[in-house]
This record gives structure tokens, sequence and C-alpha cells, in this order.
């Protein structure tokens, strides 16, 4: 469980990075907070899950 805090930081990064991407491109904030959520709230649980199956 060492990795959980690393994979939680890079995960906020890479969704609010991808939130920015998604705000510019459409220029809806809904759907800009709706990626955020999605990716840093996800990304974490899958990437632990594979972590925890020694797949990753």
């Amino acid at each position: 469980m060492e990795f959980a805090p690393k994979v939680t930081v890079l995960a906020v990064i890479l969704a609010l990075v991808v939130a920015i991407i998604a705000d510019e491109a459409t220029h809806s904030v809904p759907l800009a907070m709706l990626v955020l959520l999605a990716v840093g709230f996800f990304l974490p649980l899958f990437v632990a899950g594979r972590l925890k199956r020694g797949g990753g």
C-alpha cells in the first residue's frame, strides 16, 4: 500500500490537466467538473486494484 499516496497525487494532477483541457476544448464548466471527478476518483481505484492483483 506504499504506492497509494503517489498514485493518488498523480491521479489528481492528471485529473486537473484533463479537466483544464476539457474546459478549454468545450467551454463547458460542468463537463470539466465531471471529467475531474471521474478521473480523480476512479483512476486511483483502478490503479490500486491493478497493484493489488500484481498486474501493475
